[in-house]
């Protein structure tokens, strides 16, 4: 999945800024300094198993978002099939001024977060690559401070991105001065990456680049994998979303998203029929 998304990029050699939203599963594994009065702090894993890229338009230092009806979508299928909204990735060009994310790319992952629950766990992403070409990725958190002073309106974006702008009203202060910017990388914690391999796969054209999705791709699709079990075929996360266009999101889906989540719950034949029907 993360590296169709890289391989993606590399077409226009990372040029431009791209985003997009992560699902999966969170985890708990374990408790550290349980005997406190507290009880500890929990320690969790964010498992990432598919991702949906937003409408937008990318460019050198950002990117601007359309609506898009397909998010609520995104949101749906991830849900039946037990998944939720887990963080946001960035890709983008090489940067050489000092900074790891954007003040505006911190901000939307703040607003993600606030929207998902303040007290779930949300990482933020990012994959560019570096001068001589290689890609690297890196994970991060975004702190209680920043959190609560996101949500009492006090953060906003500065013109130079490598610094968050505070709002006139609110007094920051940093080594014992007030200032009326604060650095990005002052509000990141940088989180372990572990590779991971999700059992859904990422084959099946991706919403909102620059093809458009169409029955034809659908055909290609369980063509090109026609050697495997139906399930196995649509076990896609893009290819469930698109078939919302013809099948009811909220009557059908749901099941189709049970059997390919479960692997004792087979495919009903009818749904079977339908979908290959689509493909003329």
């Amino acid at each position: 999945m993360c590296g169709e998304f890289q391989n993606y990029m590399r077409q226009f050699a990372f040029s431009k800024c791209r985003g997009a939203f992560l699902y999966g599963k969170v985890i708990e594994e374990g408790v550290v300094d349980s005997k406190r009065e507290d009880g500890g702090t929990k320690i969790y894993k964010v498992q990432v198993d598919c991702m949906f890229e937003m409408a937008q338009e990318g460019h050198a230092t950002g990117f601007n978002m359309f609506d898009d009806p397909n998010e609520e979508k995104a949101d749906k299928i991830a849900e039946y099939l037990g998944l939720e909204k887990v963080g946001v990735i960035y890709a983008h060009p090489p940067r050489e001024e000092g900074y790891q994310l954007s003040s505006a790319e911190i901000l939307f992952a703040c607003e993600q977060r606030m929207e998902v629950g303040k007290e779930k766990p949300f990482v933020i992403a990012k994959v560019t690559v570096d001068k001589e070409g290689q890609a690297s990725y890196e994970a991060y958190q975004i702190s209680d401070q920043c959190l609560e002073m996101y949500q009492a309106g006090a953060l906003q974006e500065h013109e130079n991105p490598k610094y968050i702008s505070v709002h006139e009203t609110y007094s920051a202060i940093v080594e014992a001065r007030e200032v009326p910017m604060i650095e990005n990388n002052f509000f990141l914690i940088t989180v372990a990456v572990q590779q991971h391999t999700s059992d859904l796969s990422c084959d099946f054209p991706k919403y909102n680049r620059e093809k458009e999705t169409a029955r034809s791709q659908l055909a290609a699709h369980l063509q090109d994998k026609g050697n495997k079990p139906f399930k196995e075929r649509i076990t896609d996360f893009q290819l469930l979303i698109f078939l919302t266009e013809f099948l009811d999101i909220g009557q059908e889906m749901p099941a189709i998203c049970q059997a390919v989540a479960n692997k004792d719950i087979p495919v009903e034949e009818g749904y079977q029929m339908i979908i290959e029907s689509l493909c003329g």
